[in-house]
């Protein structure tokens, strides 16, 4: 437990205390927020550095540094760097892409990374075809083999930067992605506590006190932003904490806890994907078609935009812990009523008719 509270006061404290310094280093290089589709004000970006110095002080001081620990450090850098040079000059989103990809890539080589739960039922999947195969000349044990680690690679890097670049889209709102982070590490914390799983712990112990120290400045109205640098780093290490702690298992419980801690981001990324295929734009154009823009187009302020997403955040919380303490049937309750209440919610604030209406004005 020592460790745990010097992991979270240690990143808490330096994210306090150097995000001023921070701010003066954004303004001298004059990485500022540029007004577009989305953002109206000129504000510092690279805020994220103060959250990435606290992070890994944190750490270094409370966990010994081993392979798996290494793969997650070395990867959030080169994110980290891919941020921080699309802050000073932005780069398109395609070749952000490559180095997000490099760095899971890294996190499954070196670290040892994997969502290992899918290679069983990839087995039983083919079990049926096997002589099929045999009679192709085909050894079927390196066949299952060999695809059944393909398979596990890509689902596990196509949820690395799935994740990363959820986090990122919703830095939208001050405070937004900072706050919804800062309750996902909150969540990952207690569930891996009341698991055991103590390396899981100090580690979102040590995210949760970066972001919150960070809120401090970011809150709106904010001082300075995290920018792409904050954003993708806070995404990507979430995302490989998650693999660390809950992805290894096919239960439900195991799979629904990460899914629903991250349910704010997903929800706002499908949403965001659904809305520009609809109207029949690339789905990496800037607009306003976040949840958050939505919310303040309804008529709310921009800090009760963000408190609602912090409650639905914290809801979806709430249920990955729930879910953590009870056996599947009592999970997939929790997950039905979950789902109806969003879907009350969507047809509330009107996120339906929006589809719509974009599917309309594309035919």
């Amino acid at each position: 437990m020592e460790r745990i509270a010097l992991a979270f006061a240690v990143a808490f404290l330096l994210s306090l205390l150097l995000t001023p310094y921070v701010r003066k280093l954004a303004l001298r290089l004059g990485a500022v927020d540029k007004p577009d589709a989305r953002r109206i004000h000129l504000k510092p970006t690279i805020g994220g550095l103060a959250l990435y110095t606290a992070f890994l002080v944190a750490v270094l001081v409370t966990v010994p540094m081993e392979r798996r620990l290494i793969g997650i450090v070395v990867g959030a850098t080169i994110v980290l760097i891919t941020g921080f040079i699309d802050d000073i000059r932005p780069l398109p989103a395609k070749i952000k892409l490559f180095p997000q990809i490099g760095a899971a890539l890294f996190l499954v080589y070196f670290g040892g990374y994997r969502i290992q739960f899918l290679t069983n039922p990839l087995g039983r999947a083919l079990n049926g075809h096997l002589d099929f195969l045999q009679n192709l000349g085909i050894q079927v044990s390196d066949f299952i083999y060999l695809s059944s680690q393909f398979t596990t690679i890509a689902i596990t890097v196509i949820w690395i930067v799935g994740i990363t670049n959820a986090i990122n889209l919703i830095d939208g709102l001050d405070g937004l992605a900072a706050g919804v982070s800062g309750i996902a590490s909150l969540t990952l914390m207690v569930v891996a506590l009341t698991t055991g799983q103590w390396p899981v712990t100090v580690l979102t112990a040590a995210l949760a006190g970066s972001t919150l120290g960070f809120l401090r400045w970011n809150f709106n109205p904010a001082r300075i932003f995290m920018g792409d640098t904050g954003a993708l780093f806070l995404g990507f290490v979430l995302a490989s904490v998650a693999l660390e702690g809950f992805l290894k298992s096919a239960t439900v419980i195991a799979l629904a806890v990460p899914v629903l801690v991250f349910g704010l981001p997903i929800m706002d990324t499908v949403f965001v994907i659904l809305r520009r295929a609809f109207g029949g734009r690339p789905i990496t154009s800037p607009d306003r078609g976040h949840l958050h823009h939505h919310l303040m187009d309804r008529g709310l302020s921009h800090r009760k935009a963000v408190l609602v997403l912090y409650l639905i955040s914290g809801c979806f919380s709430l249920s990955a812990v729930v879910l953590s303490r009870f056996n599947a049937a009592v999970a997939s309750l929790v997950i039905l009523a979950l789902g109806i209440a969003l879907f009350v919610w969507a047809r509330r604030f009107g996120l339906w008719q929006v589809l719509r209406q974009e599917r309309n004005l594309n035919l």
